[in-house]
């Protein structure tokens, strides 16, 4: 074969390579640009998740309870106190012990022993309005 016949070939051969590899990649670049773009699309959507838990993590005992009751007293307080200051503290749920809001509760009530059933209260923006603790 003559040197013009031959470089010919390979000039051809390798411009189909080369068509051949811009293809590939354009074919499976727009495939991957369109997984992202409905990946971006599902996830930028307002999606309502359900979440089944086991009825133990709806149970506490009562030191954790009155914990709790006797921390939403002291950020009161504190609330209180910084008022004086205008600073501005971000307040946290309601908690209730047996259908009584917290500031009602009396401490000496509250059972070490029993074990309370936990429940609560949240807002459509998925945020905690309530905690209801009741002796079980």
């Amino acid at each position: 074969m003559s040197d013009n016949i031959e470089k010919a070939l390979y000039s051809g051969v390798a411009l189909l390579m080369l068509i051949a590899a811009l293809t590939s990649f354009f074919y499976y670049y727009a495939q991957y640009e369109g997984f992202i773009n409905r990946a971006t699309q599902q996830m930028s959507g307002h999606v309502m998740v359900n979440q089944k838990l086991d009825d133990a993590f709806f149970t506490t005992t009562g030191n954790e309870v009155l914990h709790q009751v006797l921390e939403i007293k002291n950020r009161e307080k504190t609330c209180v106190i910084s008022r004086n200051y205008d600073a501005e503290l971000a307040s946290g749920p309601e908690i209730f012990v047996n259908g009584q809001a917290h500031d009602r509760v009396d401490i000496s009530g509250i059972d070490f022993s029993k074990s309370y059933r936990v429940d609560y209260e949240i807002s459509p923006q998925g945020v905690v309005t309530a905690i209801y603790f009741t002796s079980e």
